[in-house]
């Protein structure tokens, strides 16, 4: 099986419109990329905590050589709270739309609970690295709509900014008090 899908490309245009929905609410959004360019991860853990954000929500693809599919949610391995309710608001979301599996949120890194990946360990803000289905399956490619996840995983980020107290609704806007980091 030949897929010709780049995950850079998939994540890329998520963030693109994630973006564009937050800040349709007010929400003041920092991007670690916005073109097709590459920072290595101290770069970006940088960026996010030098610009004071409130959260990191970091989008990718899975990829596995084998017959596996869904949707899951990294966080720090010590299971923070606002870590935490940030992933399962977000996977809530995502599964409204369709998805082929809410594989759950995980703490750690795959393979290894021990330790976590680089965004989760070095950033000082609640953070997340979302895996918006895998690459290398037909059926999570079909899914992947990038207008309804892009607005399930828009929806879920607004939902813990509110509940965080990072964005405040006045009537049916949405105003942000701090920013956040969307990769």
């Amino acid at each position: 099986r030949v897929h010709f899908r780049y995950e850079k490309d998939d994540n890329l245009k998520v963030a693109l419109e994630v973006q564009k929905y937050l800040e349709k609410y007010g929400v003041n959004v920092v991007m670690i990329r916005d073109d097709d360019s590459f920072l290595e991860l101290d770069e970006r853990c940088a960026k996010a905590n030098n610009a004071k954000a409130d959260m990191y929500v970091s989008l990718h693809r899975n990829s596995y050589d084998g017959d596996i599919s869904g949707v899951e949610v990294w966080v720090n391995n010590s299971e923070p709270e606002y870590d935490t309710k940030l992933a399962q608001n977000i996977l809530d979301d995502l599964e409204k739309v369709g998805i082929s599996e809410n594989r759950g949120v995980q703490y750690g890194y795959v393979g290894n609970s021990g330790v976590n990946y680089y965004i989760n360990a070095d950033t000082v803000m609640p953070s997340c690295l979302v895996e918006l289905g895998f690459i290398t399956e037909d059926v999570d490619n079909k899914l992947f709509k990038i207008t309804c996840w892009t607005m399930s995983t828009s929806q879920g980020l607004r939902a813990v900014c509110v509940q965080s107290g990072c964005v405040v609704r006045i009537c049916t806007t949405f105003l942000c008090e701090r920013s956040g980091i969307w990769q």
